[in-house]
């Protein structure tokens, strides 16, 4: 992931040093079934973005994951907007750029460049909570500093509805690929707020 010939990265809060920006995925739900592996007050939003970064203290994301910290992920609630305004921030252009994908493994190019800033639209950066947690996919190691923004960013409804028709390698739909809400076994939860 390169924005500009340049690798972004995340840092503050409670991060030591720079984490290197290396992916990004979507998590969503269904017509029927939201989406968002973490909740706030027990509700869950249509989908939840996460930007998956690694430590500069490790060569690659393969090192930083067998460390506790080496990775973290800012975590980014999506709404569907059934107003039918048109959003034009990067998470958006991801959106229906997935959309488009129809063929299992295939690509989608999205023109243009664009900063993390860009990609995030319009979430308060200012307020997240954040956790040392696992990551969420097998083997679900325990290395993760979880950022997780607690503003919702609105995404067309339209965008929703074409990621609810893609299709897997079998034809089956690909729908409701988020891990359940965990418990917290005792973690502690920090909230950030804007000074």
């Amino acid at each position: 992931m390169t924005i500009k010939g340049r690798q972004p990265y995340i840092a503050g809060g409670r991060l030591s040093g720079r984490y290197h920006a290396v992916g990004l995925h979507i998590h969503w739900g269904s017509k029927n079934s939201a989406g968002s592996e973490h909740s706030l007050k027990r509700f869950r939003y249509d989908a939840e973005v996460h930007i998956v970064c690694y430590s500069e203290k490790y060569k690659d994301i393969m090192e930083a994951v067998q460390h506790k910290g080496g990775i973290a992920v800012a975590a980014i609630f999506l709404a569907a907007d059934k107003t039918g305004r048109t959003h034009i921030h990067g998470l958006s252009k991801i959106v229906d750029a997935s959309a488009r994908t129809p063929i299992y493994e295939s690509n989608a190019t999205i023109p243009g460049s664009y900063s993390l800033k860009d990609m995030i639209g319009n979430a308060n950066l200012e307020q997240f909570y954040s956790y040392d947690g696992s990551l969420t996919t097998p083997d679900c190691r325990e290395s993760v500093i979880w950022n997780v923004f607690s503003k919702a960013v609105l995404v067309s409804f339209d965008g929703f509805a074409r990621l609810w028709k893609l299709r897997d390698h079998s034809g089956n739909r690909l729908i409701n690929n988020f891990r359940t809400v965990q418990a917290l076994n005792n973690r502690t939860v920090y909230y950030r707020i804007k000074r």
